[in-house]
């Protein structure tokens, strides 16, 4: 996580109701930030970009946050047999990825 300020944190597929969820961790480096994931079900050959949702910390104090949690949602599409995805996230004027060390076309 430290060297690379974005971390998929947890991921869950709910089968029954064809989703995938999961939250993500980033380094807060600046108040205005964009967090998404890029997934694929044709490996690579096209992609979707889905944002993620600002999770607030529920007793969190007015002290400065370090990392912020950021929630998200996919719907599978029917007859999905795969799915590949990666995190994103972009912070004035920077760009991290949390990518498992895969290189692809971003």
């Amino acid at each position: 996580m430290e060297a690379s300020n974005v971390s998929l944190e947890n991921v869950i597929v709910k089968e029954s109701e064809s989703t995938v969820v999961g939250t993500v961790k980033v380094k807060n480096l600046s108040f205005h930030k964009e967090v998404f994931i890029r997934s694929s079900w044709d490996g690579w050959k096209s992609e979707t970009d889905t944002f993620c949702t600002y999770s607030k910390i529920v007793g969190a104090s007015g002290a400065y946050v370090i990392y912020d949690t950021f929630s998200f949602k996919l719907t599978l599409p029917p007859h999905s047999r795969s799915l590949e995805f990666c995190v994103g996230y972009r912070s004035e004027n920077n760009e991290f990825w949390d990518n498992n060390g895969v290189s692809h076309n971003q």
